[in-house]
């Protein structure tokens, strides 16, 4: 049975990483590290700004935004599709919905890539694959508290602060 829970959300390579994923990847409960029924209280706080009809609404930011990734790949010469593409578009989509600075875009990517490519040396940040990949994701987690912490009170709508119709949701989630 497939339980995030119990490590189901990265490929356990040793038991480092079983133990960091049992760990819920270092940071506490989060949306990638739990199971039915909590995940879908998370998932349904959290949904909003990725609903069918809140990406329709910002469609035409979201081509602009493509349109500039590919308007700053070289005219010449070759690139690198995962790095260049596949992974910054998605990334770039996202932080555009959360509503994040610009400036923090390549920190939040480089970040993710820690988290999910721990095991690529190129991702490394020295010990283990397993310190790589907890060191990403909570590199993503303190930002994520800070963001959270200077938007709180914020009189607009913002996706980076979820409301639960009972509660805020903690730091601890």
């Amino acid at each position: 049975m497939f339980s995030s829970e119990r490590g189901g959300v990265m490929p356990i390579i040793d038991d480092e990483m079983a133990a960091m994923a049992l760990d819920a990847m270092g940071v506490g409960e989060n949306v990638l590290t739990i199971d039915p029924p909590r995940h879908a209280e998370f998932r349904k706080v959290m949904a909003a700004p990725f609903l069918p009809k809140a990406l329709s609404d910002g469609e035409a930011r979201i081509k602009e935004l493509i349109s500039e990734i590919f308007d700053q790949l070289p005219a010449h010469g070759e690139i690198d599709l995962v790095s260049d593409l596949a992974v910054r578009i998605p990334m770039g989509v996202i932080c555009d919905i959360l509503k994040l600075p610009r400036q923090d875009w390549d920190d939040m990517l480089g970040w993710g890539k820690m988290a999910i490519g721990g095991t690529d040396p190129e991702y490394q940040q020295g010990g283990s694959a397993a310190e790589t990949v907890s060191c990403g994701f909570k590199l993503m987690y303190d930002y994520s508290m800070r963001r959270s912490a200077e938007r709180r009170g914020c009189p607009f709508s913002d996706p980076f602060i979820p409301y639960s119709p009972t509660r805020w949701l903690t730091s601890s989630r």
